[in-house]
């Protein structure tokens, strides 16, 4: 919960920063085309295993803003960060002697921390911005795990036998293309979404479920609609 606060605290601080630089920067009220050379965001994201949690976003202009066949456009430098936390529970049987079902029930806290670098082409018309582009994805995730070693008799309570801690981590890296697009509802505010397919290699860790422990790597892909939802503030001309 703490940690969840400090990453809005941050958000919070970063969008309020546009206004210190433009007050040291001498920069046009509004860019005619609203294609600016900072936005900063906030909002949900849905990280690389489906979990939403919440999103830094920043994007800066590279080179100038151009026309090309009466378009105005601009690439930008984003980076997204996110993090997302949410509690679990899950239990599976281990054998069967008898009559009696041997389970672990696992219980914890799951932590993901999620980074997104890449670059995408913006083209502004009216009060809507559309862009596309690609990134870069990298990911980890900590679950601190409580185990209940169970011996369950049908038609009778559970029996604890023993309590153990366990740990799962895993590892992520990938890429994925994505296309948005921004509706500037109040001058230099906006709001966006995106929708993104992905493909990632992720190498998990654990001894949850045997006690001395296992590897195992995974290639998985995803369509996501939508994979962001944003509010974002933009500044410099």
């Amino acid at each position: 919960m703490l940690k969840s606060l400090m990453f809005f605290g941050v958000a919070m601080a970063m969008l309020c920063l546009p206004g210190v630089l433009q007050a040291q920067e001498a920069t046009p009220e509004a860019s005619p085309y609203r294609l600016y050379r900072h936005e900063i965001g906030i909002g949900a994201s849905i990280p690389f295993n489906s979990d939403r949690g919440a999103v830094l976003l920043y994007k800066h202009r590279l080179g100038k803003v151009q026309e090309k066949e009466q378009r105005t456009y601009q690439w930008s430098l984003r980076c997204m960060l996110t993090h997302a936390q949410n509690d679990y529970n899950f239990q599976f049987t281990e054998g069967m002697i008898a009559d009696t079902f041997f389970q672990r029930r696992l219980t914890g806290t799951n932590r993901e921390y999620d980074l997104g670098i890449g670059i995408e082409r913006q083209q502004m018309r009216n009060r809507w911005r559309f862009y596309y582009g690609a990134d870069l994805l990298f990911g980890w995730s900590n679950r601190p795990v409580d185990v209940d070693h169970l011996a369950i008799i049908e038609g009778q309570p559970e029996i604890l036998l023993r309590q153990s801690q366990a740990e799962y981590t895993a590892w992520r890296t990938g890429g994925s293309g994505f296309a948005g697009v921004q509706w500037f509802f109040a001058g230099r505010w906006s709001l966006g979404t995106e929708i993104s397919m992905s493909a990632w290699l992720e190498q998990t860790q654990s001894n949850a479920i045997i006690d001395n422990g296992y590897t195992s790597n995974t290639l998985e892909f995803s369509f996501w609609i939508p994979r962001l939802l944003y509010l974002s503030h933009h500044f410099g001309g």
